[in-house]
C-alpha cells in the first residue's frame, strides 16, 4: 500500500507546475503517488501535467470539470490510494 498521496489541484499553472512536482520528486522517501488535478485550465497546464506523468511513474493526471479548488481537491482525494493525504 502507498504511504502518501500528494494531490496537486491546478488552474492555469503551466508556468509553476513542474517546479511544484519536482519539489515532491526530490523528497527522499518512497511509497508515494502524485495526483495532478487540472481544474478547467485555459493555458498549457494539462499538457505540462501529462508530460510529467509520462516521465514519472508515480504521477497521474485527472481533470475536474466543476469550477473551483475544492472540486479539484475532492477529485484528487477520491482517487488517492495512500494511507496519508497531502495537498500541495
Amino acid at each position: 500500500m502507498l504511504k502518501i498521496s500528494v494531490v496537486i489541484p491546478t488552474f492555469n499553472a503551466a508556468d509553476t507546475l513542474e517546479r511544484a512536482v519536482e519539489s515532491c520528486l526530490q523528497q527522499n522517501f518512497t511509497g508515494y503517488e502524485i495526483i495532478i488535478v487540472d481544474n478547467n485550465s485555459t493555458d498549457e497546464t494539462l499538457r505540462v501535467a501529462r508530460a510529467l506523468a509520462d516521465a514519472h511513474d508515480v504521477i497521474s493526471v485527472l481533470q475536474e470539470r466543476k469550477q473551483g479548488a475544492a472540486a479539484a481537491r475532492n477529485t484528487g482525494a477520491r482517487a488517492a490510494r495512500g494511507e496519508w493525504l497531502q495537498f500541495l
